[in-house]
C-alpha cells in the first residue's frame, strides 16, 4: 500500500508550499494493522463508492467555500483501478467522501505511532 501524507502539527492536511523539499519514510504496517485497513475498505464497499463529490448542497443550493481541501485517492483492487476525488468546496461533502475521509484519519492515526513517522522533520510553511 503505498500512502502520502504530509506531517503537520494538527493531524490534518496541509498545501505542498515548502521550499525546503520533501522528506518521506519507509515504513511498514503489521498485518494487523493492514487487515483494519482493508476490512474498512471492504464495508464501504470502496470500489462501488458513486457518489463521492457533489457540488450541491444538501438545501439543493450552489455554495462556494473558499479556502477549500480536495482529496484524491487512487485504488485498485484485484487489478481494477478507480480514482475518487472531492472537496469541500461546495460547503458539504457526500457520506461516501465522509467515510473515506474517516479512513484517512485512521490510517492517518497508525502513521503516526510509528518511529518512522515520527523521525521525519516537522513541516514548514504550507497553509
Amino acid at each position: 500500500m503505498e500512502l502520502g501524507l504530509n506531517k503537520t502539527g494538527n493531524g490534518g492536511g496541509s498545501s505542498d508550499c515548502s521550499f525546503l523539499g520533501k522528506a518521506t519514510a519507509t515504513l511498514t504496517l503489521t498485518p494487523e494493522e493492514m487487515s483494519q485497513i482493508y476490512s474498512r475498505l471492504y464495508d464501504m464497499n470502496v470500489m462501488g463508492l458513486q457518489k463521492v463529490s457533489s457540488n450541491i448542497s444538501s438545501a439543493g443550493t450552489r455554495c462556494a467555500k473558499i479556502p477549500y481541501y480536495t482529496e484524491s485517492w487512487n485504488i485498485t483492487v484485484a487489478g481494477k483501478s478507480k480514482t475518487l476525488e472531492w472537496s469541500d468546496e461546495s460547503c458539504e461533502v457526500t457520506s461516501e467522501a465522509k467515510q473515506l475521509s474517516a479512513l484517512r484519519q485512521f490510517i492517518h492515526g497508525i502513521v503516526e505511532t510509528k518511529a518512522e513517522y515520527k523521525a521525519l522533520p516537522d513541516a514548514v510553511g504550507g497553509v
